[in-house]
């Protein structure tokens, strides 16, 4: 099989929004940033997330009592995310630094969990170097991981609380100071949100990383994926609940004939045109449940992160097009039986552990398998959280930008979004002016269209990276290799989906394997159907790669170029436990 590889190294344009050095962590991974930040970021995006993050990591080191340990830098010097060529990596220095701040007896590969394969440089946290203090660090971290199901819970009703107040302005007819007050707002939530996600976070690794340690010490020659199917089909993971909602929907509109005989064949913008004008009493019942879809997970979107960028809400045409092929898809083809063999899978391996262990092992074993699966289905909680309380933001931006507009600042509200966060409040402030104001944005639309011709940033680098190009190079392979995430073997026809607009379109059969150059939570409805996911980038504890152990579908992600080498309608054959995908033809 050939395609077209990856060429050289190459030296890219610069842009406005890049990192300056970190001079203290300054090693740096796009392994699992991809699939929440994939290609170049907005300017506005980059400068408002440093801004917000930079203080919910000053809290984090605050609650720690590790300030003295972890410095943290003004913009442009990155603190946890960085952007180069546009595009955002974390830092993954930064982040072993914190976790090496409580590690006690040995080191942890907690960060590994995230930051994984191919990975040049030592990803795995040590232990610290005064492990009194490090002992009472992580006695101190262990006892805010507790507080954080109730925290989660009361996040997610300030961030319902806000968005329900800004739905109801009118934001065109507030003032200024009024949205600007309101921003601030978000910020506060967000910083707050993503602490929790943060914590949660690190806290999944670290119990699933104890749960492996713990049985693989108990039980020598375990397999490699054991923790994997110990947190595979667990029920209640909130980034499958938008795919098990539009599934049931199918469901509703498979057992109306007058709908289901001629909806596959509809694009969704016809779709969304008799939503919103039924011709008949069953289009208006359906108008009110996929109301009722939005209302729940309208603030999801393929590029949710990014406040530049719509929602479901805003553009619903990729959850209409997902129910447009599910309503296709027949009972016995849907996830039901895969997520109910998962979860059988998975409760036969835990009673297959508990019977091999005795006393503390076995109480141990049964604390560290409940904490994994607690905190596995916390992170997709909490990052849900972090999206729900961030996109009230993108609504009030455009309003600035609004009042920009029209006072001749900017030439469209949109344009808001080269901007910096600061330059924003220096409009406000009347430190910027109009004309400046707009020789920006006109020079970052440039660079933002220059730096999308095709660069690539590296897994891992440390300093300035080396950006790659893709060229057209051809390769012949027969297997390529990844991190299996969730364990399975699949057989079948791939499916290849290169870009975002491709996924909001695209027609996925039963059985045919997913192949996308990355797939975050909200890209999961084409889960329901596929046979397994190949993906370029990601983790074991990725979005997608949860979503995939919780459907029950064998998935390898890291799988370099996977979407340029495999092309659609060659079968190939997934090892989601082994992390290969052979490839036929």
């Amino acid at each position: 099989m050939t395609s077209g590889a990856i060429e050289a190294p190459v030296r890219p344009p610069v842009c406005d929004w890049d990192s300056a050095p970190n001079p203290t962590f300054n090693a740096w991974t796009t392994v699992n940033l991809a699939e929440v930040f994939p290609g170049v970021a907005w300017p506005f995006d980059a400068s408002w997330y440093h801004r917000w993050q930079t203080k919910y990591l000053r809290l984090a080191l605050r609650k720690l009592e590790i300030e003295d340990l972890v410095p943290l830098y003004p913009w442009p010097i990155p603190n946890f995310l960085g952007f180069f060529a546009g595009q955002c990596a974390a830092n993954v220095g930064l982040t072993t630094a914190i976790v090496s701040a409580y590690q006690v007896d040995g080191g942890s590969s907690a960060v590994e969990q995230f930051f994984t394969a191919d990975q040049s440089g030592d990803a795995r946290a040590h232990t610290a170097g005064d492990v009194a203090r490090a002992r009472r660090t992580r006695e101190r971290f262990f006892r805010i991981l507790a507080q954080m199901p109730t925290a989660s819970l009361s996040d997610l009703k300030k961030a319902q609380k806000l968005t329900a107040q800004v739905r109801a302005l009118e934001l065109d007819r507030c003032s200024l100071p009024a949205l600007r007050r309101r921003l601030e707002q978000v910020e506060v939530l967000a910083q707050n949100n993503f602490l929790h996600h943060a914590l949660t976070s690190l806290g999944g690794a670290e119990y699933s990383s104890m749960l492996g340690e713990h049985l693989n010490g108990a039980i020598p020659g375990l397999p490699g994926d054991t923790v994997l199917t110990l947190t595979s089909g667990l029920g209640q993971v909130e980034s499958a609940r938008p795919s098990e909602a539009l599934w049931e929907l199918s469901r509703w509109v498979r057992g109306r004939e007058n709908l289901s005989a001629s909806f596959h064949e509809m694009a969704a913008e016809e779709i969304q045109d008799k939503l919103k004008a039924p011709p008949t009493s069953d289009w208006a019942e359906l108008g009110t449940l996929f109301q009722e879809f939005i209302d729940s997970y309208g603030y999801r979107g393929q590029t949710e992160w990014m406040v530049a960028l719509p929602d479901w809400e805003e553009d619903p045409s990729f959850p209409l097009n997902s129910l447009r092929n599910l309503v296709s898809v027949a009972d016995s083809d849907g996830p039901s039986q895969l997520h109910l063999a998962a979860t059988k899978q998975r409760i036969e391996a835990e009673r297959y552990y508990r019977e091999r262990l005795t006393g503390d092992q076995r109480r141990r074993y049964e604390w560290l398998l409940s904490k994994a699966k607690q905190f596995v289905r916390l992170r997709e909680f909490t990052k849900a959280n972090c999206i729900r309380g961030i996109r009230p933001g993108r609504h009030v931006v455009l309003a600035i930008g609004g009042h920009f507009e029209r006072q001749g600042v900017l030439l469209s509200a949109a344009d808001i979004f080269f901007l910096f966060a600061h330059e924003v409040d220096a409009i406000l402030e009347g430190s910027l002016n109009a004309d400046e104001a707009k020789q920006r944005v006109s020079r970052r639309r440039a660079q933002k269209q220059s730096l999308e011709a095709g660069y690539i940033l590296p897994d891992n680098f440390v300093g300035e990276p080396q950006v790659l190009s893709r060229g057209t190079a051809s390769v012949s392979v027969s297997t390529l290799s990844g991190l299996g995430v969730s364990p399975g073997t699949a057989t079948g026809v791939a499916r290849v989906v290169q870009s975002i607009d491709e996924a909001s379109a695209v027609s996925l059969e039963p059985g045919e394997i997913l192949v996308a150059p990355f797939t975050d939570a909200p890209w999961t409805p084409l889960f329901l159907v596929a046979a397994a996911v190949i993906v370029e980038t990601g983790g074991l504890l990725s979005h997608a790669a949860t979503v995939a152990r919780e459907f029950g579908i064998p998935a390898v992600v890291m799988v370099k170029d996977a979407t340029r080498i495999i092309q659609t309608g060659q079968r190939v054959t997934v090892d989601g436990g082994g992390g290969s995908v052979k490839l036929e033809g």
